[in-house]
This record gives structure tokens, sequence and C-alpha cells, in this order.
């Protein structure tokens, strides 16, 4: 079936008309030509790019949080509270994430105490932005058999404040509602539509426990989704396990990194080997500024990360690693160098790269690693980074030196953040927060051209697709997104207010404003 798409502004190119078969671009051209066509897409001098490429997510968990209450955005504490009473239904597990303590009116967090005032008969668990605290009530801890603190590798739990941190939010899972099968098709699907709304055609994703105990059910959904061709996000498959046992168990039956169809790879083995800046739980070099003697923690040992990392290797597997705190980078660093060939050539990655010092930016650099970057950070870590980290702030989000020094992609996080390209792109070029007053250091901003190559070209090369995807040239796979203004001509707080018309997907429309 051959396709026209015709008058379009296209990304570097002076070309104007676009020739697709069987989801794969035929040409491009400029000016009008005799020919036939099955369908003809006229965008009427549109700016058309490369479909956007969101280089780090949770897929599958962002159509679970598609499905629940949303505590994302919430000014204060109050409302937060009343969002749970407004929404809980009795004997009903109620589950909800998003909430920042940080950017609230007063950053007080929600306690366990709070909760039991709304209902000590129903649980009640609130998942923190980041997804790596968790507050529960005490019908929770009373369901899960917790009577006291707990302190566990990777983990812990505070009773009395009703707070779970890290691996032992997967003790309170563990009790929670299990999704059936049905449920893991329906995440999926609303969570591709969803990202389709912001002309996201790929993404990197971490989903295999995501939502489920075990990778093996994630893993069956997303390949009976694209055997059947019904995807309209292609995913590379960021691959996270529950044990070493689990991981050798998948290499075991044949999986490794490149495997599967054009709508969904295997990519590389992911580990998150810290908390996140907000919970306090990413693991620094120094103690904490705002919080005496803490220093976050690590969600396993040294020689438990360097026992995956080394399996991975073995089968020609690739890692990448959520390390968030400079002393989880310098665990990484140092681990990667024991199994990175020189350049780089399986596509060792670093994920989030916040909390970083120089002498590791530069090492970074010099080794070719993989960053996995997410400009939309800046708009709610602004606030209070610098309170957290002291001295290190300096060179922390260094996002311009990382994206002209090695392959670097960009992306959301989501749900940890809203999958809203346009705004990251608009965070990327002045790193001004959106909604609150604050800033980051200027000279680490990106071109306009830099933030849409972050978000297409260079994020295909991270998740291992820049053969196919993110550029707009014959060969490439027809992914494409239309906006309303063209981004070179206006300023950048007009970023903010551009929409996007259309997302095409293999040649398809899949989403229409």
């Amino acid at each position: 079936m051959r396709k026209l798409i015709k008058n379009a502004k296209i990304y570097q190119s002076d070309a104007d008309s676009i020739v697709i078969e069987d989801g794969i671009i035929q040409e491009i051209f400029k000016g009008s030509k005799e020919d036939e066509y099955d369908e003809v897409i006229d965008i009427k001098g549109s700016l058309i790019l490369p479909g956007f490429i969101d280089s780090h997510l949770h897929l599958l968990n962002l159509g679970y949080y598609l499905s629940h209450v949303s505590l994302i955005g919430l000014p204060d504490l109050g409302t937060l509270l009343d969002t749970v009473k407004t929404n809980l239904k009795e004997g009903q597990w109620f589950y909800a994430r998003g909430f920042n303590e940080s950017t609230f009116k007063e950053p007080i967090l929600p306690t366990k105490e709070m909760l039991d005032k709304i209902s000590t008969d129903t649980p009640i668990s609130l998942s923190r932005a980041c997804g790596h605290m968790m507050v529960v009530n005490s019908k929770v801890l009373q369901l899960c058999g917790i009577t006291k603190d707990e302190e566990q590798d990777g983990g812990r739990i505070d009773f009395e404040n009703g707070f779970v941190y890290e691996h032992a939010i997967e003790e309170i899972k563990a009790y929670m509602p299990k999704p059936t099968r049905d449920d893991l098709y329906d995440y999926v699907n609303q969570a591709m539509k969803y990202l389709n709304q912001y002309g996201i055609t790929s993404v990197g994703s971490d989903d295999f426990i995501s939502v489920t105990e075990n990778w093996e059910l994630p893993l069956d959904v997303f390949l009976r989704q694209s055997h059947k061709q019904h995807m309209t996000v292609r995913m590379s498959e960021q691959c996270e396990f529950t044990s070493l046992e689990d991981f050798a168990k998948f290499l075991d039956e044949g999986y490794t990194t490149g495997m599967g169809n054009e709508q969904f790879q295997i990519g590389p083995l992911k580990m998150i080997l810290d908390g996140s800046l907000g919970a306090r739980t990413a693991y620094l070099s120094k103690p904490y500024e705002d919080e005496t003697g803490m220093r976050g923690m690590l969600c396993y040992s040294e020689e438990e990360y360097k026992k995956y990392v080394a399996l991975a290797n073995h089968y020609n597997m690739p890692t990448i690693t959520h390390a968030i705190g400079d002393q989880t980078v310098d665990i990484v660093l140092d681990t990667y160098e024991d199994y990175m060939l020189e350049g780089n050539p399986l596509g060792y990655g670093l994920v989030h790269c916040q909390i970083m010092r120089q002498d590791q930016i530069d090492k970074v650099v010099q080794r070719g690693i993989h960053c996995f970057i997410q400009s939309l950070f800046i708009n709610g870590d602004s606030v209070f980074y610098e309170k957290r980290v002291g001295d290190t702030a300096k060179t922390s989000y260094p996002f311009g030196s990382l994206y002209r020094g090695t392959p670097t992609g960009n992306g959301s996080d989501a749900p940890v953040e809203i999958p809203d390209v346009l705004k990251g792109i608009y965070l990327a070029v002045t790193r001004k927060s959106i909604d609150y007053e604050a800033k980051m250091d200027p000279s680490e901003c990106l071109t306009i051209e830099e933030a849409i190559d972050s978000y297409t070209e260079d994020a295909s090369r991270v998740i291992g697709r820049k053969e196919d995807l993110g550029r707009i040239a014959p060969g490439y796979r027809a992914d494409f997104v239309v906006l309303d203004k063209n981004l070179y001509e206006i300023e950048p707080e007009e970023i903010l207010k551009t929409k996007v018309l259309l997302t095409i997907f293999d040649g398809d429309i899949v989403y229409q404003a």
C-alpha cells in the first residue's frame, strides 16, 4: 500500500513530500510528482518530525497508573488527603501514585497516622512520584504482618510513620491485588494510546517486574501483541529481574539483547542500584545537606550487582543502571570498567545522570557510556536539589556536557513524570522550572535542535534502533509526529503552547487532535 504525505516542512530537509510503502519510507522529494497512491495525507505546511522516542520509561506501569487515581501535581497535603477520601471504596485496597511533597506549599509527607484517620479498615498505599517510597496505613501493615521497623538489604520500613523504602516496597506489593493477563493487555493498550497523544512512537521500557512478580507474563503479553502487529509504540525492553536465578532462567530460555521483531525487542539488562533524590534514598558520597547523617542506600550490594553485570556480559547483553547518587555512579563506573570493550560496542548505559561530579562526567564521556537523561526532572528537582547535595549541585544534571560528549537520549521515566516531550524539550533548552521559581545552570542547556534530536535520532541509538528509527530518510520506519508550530520559528515559551496534530506509526495515523 503506497501512501503520500505532502505539503510538509520536513525536519532537516528541503523536501516537502514523503512516500511510504509497507510502513517504510521509500522516498522524500520536493514538489509535485505524478503517481498513484492508495492514501494521501495533506499536512498543510506543518512541521513533521521523526516520531518521538522516550529512551526510558515504564510502559506497563504507566498503564497501571492510568487505571488508578493520580496524585501528580497536587499542591499540598490537604488536597492529597481529600483526594484519598473522595476516591476510597470501603474494603477495596486503595492505591495511588504521584505525590511529590517537595513541591507542596509546605513540604510535609503524609503519614500512617494521617491515613488511619481516613480508614483503618481499608488498606491504603500511596506511592511517591519517584516510585522509591510508599506511605501506608495500619491496615496494610497488619495485612503484611509487619509489626515493627524493618531493615533489609536494599530497603527499610519505618513502622511508626508507615514509610516504606526501596526493596521493602515489594513486601507490600506481594499482598496487593494481582493484575490478570487481561489487565496487562489493558494497561499496555492504555499506555500506548496515551503515549501517542504526545507524539511518542518508540520507547525504551522497564516492565518485567513493575506490576507483576515475575518477568514471564509481561514478556508473553508483549510478544503476543507485537506478533499480531497490535502495537502503536515500538519497544526496546530494559530487562529487570528480582533475582539472579530469574535472570539466569531468562537467559537459559534463549533470550538476549536484539531478539524479537520490529515492534518489540529485548534490550539491555536494567539494574536499579539506588533510590531517588526526592525520597533521599539516592546514594551519595557525602551526607544529605538537609538530613543529618543520611547518605541514601544501595538496592543491591556491590558484590551482587557485579554478579548481574558479569552474567549479562557473558551472554553479550549490556547493562544499563539506574544510578542517581554520585557514590552509586562510582560503583557503576568501576564495574563497567571490568566488562566494557573500547568504544562501548554493546551499549552499557547510565540511567538518570543526576548527581555527578566533574571527574565522573569526564569518565562517562571518555568511555562512551550511553546516557538516559530526563530533562523533565528539571521542573521539580530544581526546587530542592541544591539544598540536598550542596556543592555537588554545581556539576549535577549535566545534560549538555553529556549530550555533546557521548550518546545521550532523553525520556520521561513515566509514570514518574508525564511523558510530555514538548515540555521536556522546553526544559532542555531553558533549564527553567515551569511551575516554580527555580532554575538550573544554563551552561548545560541544549539547543533546540539538540533537544529534538535527544528525543529522536540520538534516542534511537541508546535504545539500539539507530538503523531504522529517529530519522526521516529512505529505509527508515514511517513513524512521525506533526506539530501545529514550527519549533525553529518560535520563542522557547511558545514550545509549551505547541500541540501534537498527528502521530503516525508505520505510516498509519494513530492519534489525531
